[in-house]
């Protein structure tokens, strides 16, 4: 995909009918007291000393019967934001386009809800790239258009997802906030790995996960959600690849030569899936709903993210 097919796509997408409300389909129900632009309701709290006098309500005080204060509070529109990692493995078999379709997919579902969002993309800089608040369709095209243009890193040390939590806490306020991270999830600290005792795939790195989720939440004191989207290769391509093939390692430049025979090429397959299962599992496991999309065309990668998250 080229970057006027990027705005062919923006000018052409339409939601769905039904309304095709990713938001919605990944999250579900926001769950929060109040959703609404400026509600405000108010609460009442007993009198302490040194507080504004002209704040105690009568009513209530001679209902009580002591001296209460009205406190008037404001619950904010639901908020979305949107973690980008554009990390060098993200650059190929064309996943970076589909992450940025992706990425504008939900833009633009934030917009139809009438939801502001933001969005946070790092690519292992000193800065990352920090949105202002999207609105309208226009903002979202000059977003996506800034994530597009982003310089590909040199890379200097393998992208771990202790690090992209602690660049995300800097930057991100999530108070009554939805915050989604798109990446492919090839982390050095955290990936699946094949356990001989159980004969399965699991999650190598689960207690670094578990503390990234948990710092996310603890960075939102209230109505606070997190989810995952995985971007992956179409997997079925590399049933075919046999022979000898030179691989390069995105993140730290070194190469290796690899021989794939139609055996060793299913079970690369196989160990792909499984590990993508072993992210769904082990997210969904912490609260956090996770899904995947794979590289194609925006109408199919549309299609994908309506049901990434059923399962």
């Amino acid at each position: 995909m080229t970057k006027k097919e990027l705005a062919r796509f923006l000018q052409k997408f339409a939601l769905p009918e039904p309304e095709f409300h990713v938001w919605t389909l990944t999250f579900g129900e926001h769950r929060s007291r109040l959703i609404g632009e400026g509600i405000e309701f108010k609460e009442f709290t007993e009198y302490e000393p040194g507080e504004d006098v002209t704040d105690i309500d009568p009513e209530v005080t001679l209902r009580e019967g002591k001296p209460m204060v009205r406190k008037n509070l404001t619950e904010e529109k639901m908020r979305h934001a949107i973690l980008f990692d554009d990390s060098p493995s993200l650059r190929y078999y064309g996943m970076r386009e589909t992450a940025i379709v992706a990425l504008g997919c939900y833009l633009l579902s934030s917009t139809a809800l009438k939801d502001p969002v933001r969005v946070v993309a790092l690519n292992g800089g000193a800065s990352p790239f920090v949105s202002p608040l999207v609105y309208g369709a226009d903002d979202v095209a000059a977003v996506l258009y800034e994530v597009w243009d982003m310089p590909q890193r040199t890379p200097v040390a393998p992208t771990t997802l202790e690090a992209c939590s602690n660049d995300a806490a800097h930057v991100l306020s999530l108070d009554n906030t939805r915050l989604l991270f798109i990446s492919d999830f090839l982390f050095a600290d955290t990936k699946p790995v094949y356990d001989h005792a159980t004969q399965t795939v699991v999650l190598d790195g689960r207690d670094i996960l578990r503390r990234a989720v948990g710092g996310t939440y603890a960075g939102g004191t209230s109505s606070m959600e997190l989810a995952f989207l995985g971007v992956s290769p179409q997997w079925e391509t590399f049933r075919d690849q046999v022979g000898f093939y030179y691989v390069v390692d995105a993140e730290n430049g070194s190469t290796s030569l690899e021989h794939f025979t139609k055996r060793s090429a299913r079970k690369f397959i196989e160990r792909q899936l499984a590990g993508e299962r072993a992210w769904v599992d082990a997210a969904r496991s912490l609260g956090a709903p996770m899904g995947w999309v794979r590289t194609g065309d925006p109408a199919q990668i549309v299609q994908q993210l309506e049901r990434s998250f059923g399962g």
